[in-house]
């Protein structure tokens, strides 16, 4: 169909895919997408590569070339969520392998939770 000729033509494939995964009320796509694309530049400055973002009510999976998945909420405060990944990523005991963490859910108040 359309969209798999779509993902195959060469201009699109830096293209980073948006799934949503649930139903979300009063989604503002717009300004997810702003969202969205302000942790991409983020993750981009720490040389993380987003290839997808999975989008869900209370929740962002980011999916990227680390095993580690990394969980946002944009509807909270995105900045300080950007803030606290910087925080983690500038510590080596995390940084210099992040393909053995599970996640870092950033989601939760002044903490960052990392498994």
């Amino acid at each position: 169909g359309f969209i798999k000729e779509y993902e195959e033509k060469e201009e699109y494939s830096s293209l980073i895919k948006v799934n949503q995964k649930e139903k979300i009320k009063g989604l503002d796509k717009k300004d997810a997408l702003s969202k969205l694309s302000l942790i991409e530049k983020e993750l981009k400055d720490s040389s993380l590569v987003v290839y997808s973002f999975d989008l869900f009510e209370e929740k962002v999976l980011v999916n990227s070339n680390v095993d580690c998945l990394i969980i946002f909420n944009i509807k909270e405060d995105l900045e300080w969520q950007i803030e606290k990944l910087d925080i983690v990523l500038k510590n080596s005991k995390y940084s210099s392998d992040l393909n053995r963490l599970k996640y870092i859910d950033l989601r939760f108040g002044n903490q960052a939770i990392i498994k």
